[in-house]
């Protein structure tokens, strides 16, 4: 249940990142984003490539957003449209509950 909602959590932030108007949204996100990947990467042992996805590629990132994010000035960052961004999330999420389902790694087992 807890990786399902990480799943949520990694997607929502995956298209909050694509949909954000404004780059203060996008960067919070892509920084969320890191983070969760970071620790799904360390859930399975790999800690040099965690490290390296926050230390080098969060940081890069960020120094984009930054440089991207003092050219627009908005003074009033434009809020994003949740409901659709929700439904999204929680699409993908089903699909890949059901995509990691036991039913389908038995099917998977007896055709091979």
């Amino acid at each position: 249940m807890i990786q399902v909602l990480f799943n949520f959590t990694i997607l929502l932030a995956a298209i909050i990142v694509i949909r954000a108007k404004s780059p203060y949204f996008s960067a919070l996100a892509i920084a969320l984003l890191a983070l969760l990947l970071s620790i799904t990467i360390f859930q399975m042992n790999l800690i040099f490539p965690a490290i390296i996805l926050i230390l080098i590629y969060l940081g890069g990132m960020l120094v984009v957003f930054v440089y991207r994010t003092a050219y627009s000035a908005d003074l009033i960052p434009l809020p994003i449209n949740m409901t659709l961004t929700l439904l999204i999330a929680i699409s993908g999420t089903s699909l890949l509950a059901t995509a990691s389902s036991p039913l389908v790694e038995n099917l998977c087992e007896t055709s091979s």
